[in-house]
């Protein structure tokens, strides 16, 4: 290797280290999916209960952050579907259906303070599971609110694959999307 000259003045100073984050946890992503966080497993959970706990940070997801209903953050439906989705195939295997899906309460973000949600299934017979999707503030350890419930089941038939290409076919008309947005947005919702 060649030397190289180094300069003779003094180097400078600066620190580019990154700051601590003001966050008291980051969010836990251990499952492999970002809503659902981690599985949690201890001895006081029943046989047949499967427990996943996750933390969400305001505006760290854009499938979340840009679901605002008259200016406020709320988990989108779809949300709700995907963890239990996620975590009944994680827990009980491929083959698994939803039914029985009530929002008994919407989930709304705190714009400054992260939010811990749990997903619980549990098992009420071989081809019927219960599940229940709760929220509370961050490292506040208050009360749970419960938000989505229902029921997953073995399913007994996937039904037929359909011609995509028939399907877009039996659609007479377009839909005018920026139309529909538009009229969301007369509504107080934005979908980002």
């Amino acid at each position: 290797a060649t030397p190289c000259r180094l300069p003779t003045y003094a180097f400078q100073r600066l620190r580019y280290w990154l700051d601590a984050s003001t966050a008291r946890q980051p969010p836990i992503h251990h499952s492999g999916h970002p809503l659902l966080g981690e599985r949690m497993e201890s001895p006081a959970l029943a046989a047949g209960t499967h427990l996943y706990r996750s933390v969400l940070e305001p505006g760290s997801l854009a499938c979340i952050s840009e679901h605002r209903v008259h200016g406020r953050t709320l988990m989108p439906t779809a949300a709700y579907i995907e963890m239990v989705t996620v975590a009944a195939s994680q827990s009980f295997g491929d083959g698994q259906s939803l039914a029985n899906i009530v929002i008994e309460r919407p989930l709304v973000f705190a714009a400054d303070r992260p939010t811990e949600l749990q997903t619980i299934l549990t098992e009420s017979s071989d081809s019927v599971r219960r599940f229940q999707v709760s929220s509370r503030e961050f490292g506040e350890g208050g009360d749970w609110t419960t938000h989505a419930t229902g029921v997953v089941t073995v399913a007994t038939s996937l039904g037929q694959a359909r011609d995509l290409e028939k399907l877009r076919g039996e659609i007479a008309d377009g839909l005018d999307v920026d139309a529909i947005y538009s009229r969301f947005a007369v509504e107080g919702i934005d979908y980002g």
